[in-house]
C-alpha cells in the first residue's frame, strides 16, 4: 500500500533507464543502483558510441538500462517511456571536473589497450596539451562535451538506426549546440521517477531510498575520480564566464532540477512524518527534520515496504550476480574459474537483508574468491541481526576459493524487523595494491563473495 505519491516501488516488468550524465557522481550511483537489479537483467552497454550495437539485443531480454545514452535514443530503442532516474550537477563544476577527467582519458585508453578512431586519437593527443581557455577555443569535437551537455541527454531527440556509424552520430551530435528545448525538459524532470543533485548527493540517496523501498545508504565512496588534477589557476573568471555562457541551458536545467528535488524532498519529509512520526516528533519542523530524526524515519519505512513486498521463506540461495536487498557492495564482476562474484566496500560492514522464517536453527555456507589482503579476509567476520557467528573453512577449491559454515541458533533471528539482516565486516577496506586490471582501481574494497545458502539445520533436528 503507498501512502505517498513518490514511492514506485519496482515490478517485474518495468523497464528502469538511469540517464548517467558524464562527472555527475553517476559512476557512484551507479554502483549503488547495481545492487537492485541483476546482472543478466542489466543491458551490458553504457556508452554513446554503442549505440550501433543495440541491434545485437532485444528490449525483452533486459530490464535496466544505464550509461551515457540520450534518453530519446533509449526510448525510441524500448518503445516504451522507461522509468526514469538521473543525477544533474552545477554546470561549472561538472566542467572543471570533465576537464580534468579527460586528463586520464587517453592514458586509460593506452593502458587497457583500447582502441581509439584516429581522429579521435589525434583529438585526445591535443587535448593532453592544452589549457581549459585554449581548449574552450578549440575547434576540438571534445569541446562540446561541456556545451549544455545535461539538457542535451535529457531533451535532444537523437535518431539513429541500428548500424548506424556510431562515429558520424557522435560528431554530428557533438557539434549540434543548437538549444533544446526546454518545456522538453523540464516535463522529462517531472516526468522522472528520481531526480538527484550530485552537491546534495547524500539527501539524493534519501530520496532515492525513500522512492523504491531499498535499504537505507549512509557509506558510500566517489568513484571515477580523475587523478590528473587541472591546477585551480588555469580557471580563472573568463574561463568560468565562457563556461557559464556556452551552459546557459543547463543552468536552466539544474535550477528546474532543484526546484523537482526541493519539492520532492519536502514531500517526503511531511509524509514520513504523516506515517511514522511518534508525538516526539509533533514539534518538529517537517521542512528541517534533524538528521538522525529523518535516519530513523527512513529506517521505518524500508521496514513496511519490505514486509508488503516480501513473504517469510525458509531457504536463501543468492548468487551475487543477482539482485538483493543489500548494502555495501560494488558491482557484480565475473571470472571463467569462479563465475559472479562482489567486492565488499567502501566501508567495512556489508549486509544482505532476506525474509527468513523465524522458527528453526539454522545452516549458512558462503564462498570467499579472494580478498584485498590476507589480514583482510582474516578479519572477516559474520554477523546474523548483529550476533555474532562463528564459521568455519569446510572447503578450499583449486582457484583458493574457501566455503565457510555457520550455525545460526533460533533465537538470533528474533527481531522487530521484518528481514533478518546478514552482514559481512571487515577490519579495513584498502586499494589493491597491485590490482588485476592494468587499468588504476582506486576502489576501497574488502573481499569477495560469489555466492551464499541459509537452509534449516537438518543435523540439529536429527540429533535431537
Amino acid at each position: 500500500m503507498l501512502h505517498s505519491p513518490l514511492e514506485h516501488p519496482l515490478s517485474p516488468d518495468d523497464k528502469v533507464f538511469f540517464l548517467h550524465i558524464p562527472k555527475s557522481a553517476g559512476t557512484t550511483l551507479a554502483t549503488i543502483l547495481s545492487n537492485y537489479f541483476s546482472h543478466g537483467e542489466t543491458l551490458p552497454l553504457l556508452r554513446i558510441y554503442e549505440l550501433n550495437r543495440l541491434a545485437e539485443f532485444s528490449p525483452k531480454d533486459y530490464r535496466y538500462f544505464r550509461g551515457h545514452f540520450y534518453y530519446n535514443a533509449i526510448q525510441q530503442w524500448l518503445g516504451e517511456k522507461p522509468i526514469g532516474l538521473t543525477m544533474l550537477r552545477k554546470p561549472v563544476a561538472r566542467f572543471i571536473s570533465e576537464f580534468s577527467f579527460m586528463r586520464d582519458s587517453l592514458q586509460q585508453h593506452r593502458l587497457s589497450g583500447g582502441i581509439l578512431d584516429p581522429d579521435e586519437l589525434d583529438e585526445y593527443e591535443q587535448f593532453e596539451t592544452l589549457t581549459p581557455d585554449e581548449f574552450l577555443n578549440s575547434d576540438l569535437v571534445l569541446k562540446w562535451r561541456s556545451h549544455n551537455l545535461q539538457s542535451r541527454m535529457i531533451a535532444r531527440p537523437f535518431d539513429y538506426s541500428p548500424g548506424d556509424d556510431w562515429l558520424d552520430l557522435y560528431k554530428a551530435e557533438f557539434r549540434n549546440v543548437d538549444p533544446v528545448d526546454m518545456g522538453v525538459v523540464k516535463t522529462r524532470l517531472n516526468d522522472f521517477e528520481f531526480v538527484g543533485l550530485t552537491e546534495r548527493f547524500q539527501e539524493s540517496l534519501f530520496l532515492l531510498t525513500y522512492t523504491f523501498g531499498w535499504p537505507l545508504i549512509l557509506d558510500y565512496t566517489p568513484l571515477n575520480i580523475g587523478t590528473r588534477r587541472v591546477p585551480s589557476s588555469q580557471f580563472t573568471p573568463e574561463v568560468i564566464q565562457h563556461v557559464q555562457d556556452i551552459n546557459a541551458q543547463d543552468i536552466e536545467t539544474y535550477a528546474l532540477a532543484e526546484q523537482v528535488f526541493d519539492t520532492r524532498l519536502t514531500q517526503m519529509y511531511h509524509a514520513l512524518i504523516e506515517r511514522y512520526g511518534t508525538a516526539a516528533h509533533t514539534a518538529l519542523n517537517p521542512d528541517d527534520l534533524p538528521r538522525d530524526t529523518l535516519v530513523e524515519l527512513l529506517q521505518k519505512h524500508y521496514q513496511s515496504r519490505f514486509a508488503e513486498a516480501h513473504q517469510p521463506i525458509h531457504d536463501v540461495n543468492i548468487s551475487f550476480d543477482q539482485a538483493m536487498m543489500s548494502t555495501g557492495w560494488y558491482q557484480c564482476h565475473s571470472h571463467l574459474d569462479i563465475g559472479s562474484y562482489r567486492w565488499s566496500g567502501p566501508g567495512c560492514i556489508s549486509t544482505i537483508d532476506v525474509p527468513l522464517d523465524r522458527d528453526q536453527d539454522l545452516i549458512i555456507r558462503f564462498q570467499v574468491v579472494g580478498g584485498v589482503s590476507q589480514p583482510i579476509v582474516d578479519s572477516l567476520q559474520l554477523t546474523i541481526n548483529d550476533h555474532v557467528i562463528v564459521c568455519q573453512v569446510v572447503d578450499i577449491a583449486t582457484n583458493g576459493s574457501k566455503v565457510f559454515e555457520g550455525v545460526i541458533p533460533q533465537q538470533l533471528l528474533e527481531n522487530e524487523n521484518p528481514f533478518v539482516r546478514i552482514a559481512f565486516s571487515v577490519i579495513r577496506t584498502e586499494k589493491f595494491e597491485h590490482p588485476p586490471t592494468v587499468i588504476p582501481d582506486d576502489r576501497l574494497m574488502g573481499v569477495a563473495l560469489s555466492w551464499l545458502t541459509v537452509s534449516p539445520n537438518t543435523q540439529a533436528k536429527m540429533s535431537a
